[in-house]
């Protein structure tokens, strides 16, 4: 390494070593920005399409967790994650939303080679019995990666909780 001494004797490295430094350290940052942001996790449960917002197949062993949105139902939101067994077989899914005027749940297991698998529905409506159906799921990569995320309509404020001091 390139070094110098200032006027006290002590050790200062030359600038083009600090330049070097600087440099590797902002490629190094780029190449994990780039990683961490690579995209979204698309699937399909039954005949419906969900995007994974910042989500990922993980590494054996490692569980994932991301937002889901739906590209044609407006105002969806939900959460979820994807966990690969520790031998690298298996995909196991689960997410939660509350479309359906109560708390949905649905949980997959899939192949983590063909990305497909099987899973159950449950839903339980406010005031309703609750109730069960399986479903079928895929994983794919999104094209194009960043999915757009849909704006709400005015039609689907509807039935929504409002505030106590609201008329």
């Amino acid at each position: 390494m390139n070094t110098d001494r200032n006027w006290a004797g002590t050790r200062m490295v030359a600038p083009r070593a600090v330049f070097r430094r600087v440099a590797l350290l902002a490629g190094l940052l780029l190449a994990f920005a780039g990683t961490a942001s690579a995209g979204n996790l698309c699937m399909t449960l039954g005949s419906n399409d969900y995007v994974g917002i910042g989500g990922s197949i993980p590494g054996k062993g490692a569980c994932k967790q991301f937002s889901i949105i739906s590209p044609t139902v407006s105002g969806f939101l939900g959460t979820g994650s994807v966990c690969k067994s520790s031998d690298g077989t298996t995909l196991l899914f689960f997410m939660t939303d509350g479309v359906f005027s109560g708390p949905e749940t649905l949980q997959a297991t899939l192949s983590a080679t063909s990305l497909a698998g099987t899973g159950q529905d449950c839903e339980a409506p406010a005031g309703l019995a609750t109730f069960c159906g399986a479903f079928s799921m895929t994983f794919q990569k999104c094209i194009p990666a960043k999915q757009p995320i849909p704006a709400i309509s005015g039609s689907s404020l509807s039935g929504t909780a409002k505030l106590a001091t609201e008329p």
